[in-house]
């Protein structure tokens, strides 16, 4: 599966600017705490090295560029990508799992303001375990120490087809 999206061009390396030791070793401790979690019985995890993703942006809302992360470990067949936000001042702020093998597949795209904007590719009908398909967008928000993902606003009920009423039983 990474071969595949490395291969659609989903997993490659940014050419952001070098990170600073501060910030590896705030992002080392992020990855080995997921690596952990995610380790169980089973053990021997991996970070793919070459799938991570950095972007520079202020999602704290405090004036400051901050470090997002997006970066994947392996477990045998399995894959899991996460997202991580790290503070202006080296500090892990929060990480969520965005996609695993099976799921959908992500990519970093952009901030806009304090909001982090993915790509992402969910399975289709019929699509192989390497190659989700269908084009998305996903967006995510630092909301305290959590990353959530927003969803999108449902269609205003003024487009949605009307309610179905009932109407009382008549006899004739």
């Amino acid at each position: 599966m990474i071969a595949a999206l490395i291969g659609a061009g989903w997993l490659v390396t940014s050419a952001a600017a070098p990170l600073w030791p501060i910030e590896l070793h705030a992002l080392s401790k992020v990855i080995k705490k997921q690596a952990a979690d995610l380790a169980g019985p089973k053990g021997n995890v991996q970070e793919f090295v070459g799938g991570r993703k950095t972007l520079r942006g202020d999602v704290t809302g405090d004036g400051r560029e901050d470090l997002v992360v997006l970066f994947t470990l392996e477990r045998g067949d399995l894959w899991v990508q996460y997202l991580a936000a790290i503070s202006s001042a080296g500090t892990p702020l929060a990480t969520a799992e965005v996609a695993r093998k099976g799921g959908r597949a992500v990519d970093l795209d952009r901030t806009e303001g304090t909001l982090i904007q993915l790509t992402t590719k969910k399975y289709a009908p019929g699509d192989a375990a390497c190659c989700p398909s269908l084009l998305a967008r996903a967006t995510y928000a630092l909301k305290g120490r959590h990353l959530k993902e927003l969803k999108p606003p449902l269609l205003a009920s003024s487009r949605a087809a009307p309610p179905m009423t009932r109407r009382p039983h008549q006899r004739p």
